[in-house]
């Protein structure tokens, strides 16, 4: 693992996967993207705010021996708004079930 990671490259590559991802998720905004409820609706999408880009969230969030996700999905309805976490993963092998 250090050998394949000579230069930094894991943190090269994960940078740039996390810029992938959050750049195809805020295409889901504007209605084009929905939140599955707890009840089986769902709300339309209407804003993508990517927490990975601000260092000081995932710091706090370490401090507190808390999990951070990299993007908010956040939208609404009539009933109210709706935010939803979401972690950009590269495969469903390095997801954990309670991400």
């Amino acid at each position: 693992m250090t050998f394949a990671d000579r230069g930094g490259a894991s943190n090269i590559i994960g940078d740039r996967w996390a810029d992938l991802a959050a750049a195809h998720a805020v295409g889901w905004s504007g209605g084009l993207g929905w939140i599955e409820l707890a009840d089986g609706d769902t709300a339309p999408i209407d804003r993508v705010d990517r927490l990975d880009a601000t260092p000081r969230i995932a710091a706090e969030a370490s401090r507190h021996g808390l999990q951070n996700p990299d993007l908010l999905l956040i939208g609404g309805d009539d009933q109210g708004q709706v935010i939803q976490a979401a972690d950009a993963k590269f495969s469903i092998e390095t997801a954990r079930s309670k991400q």
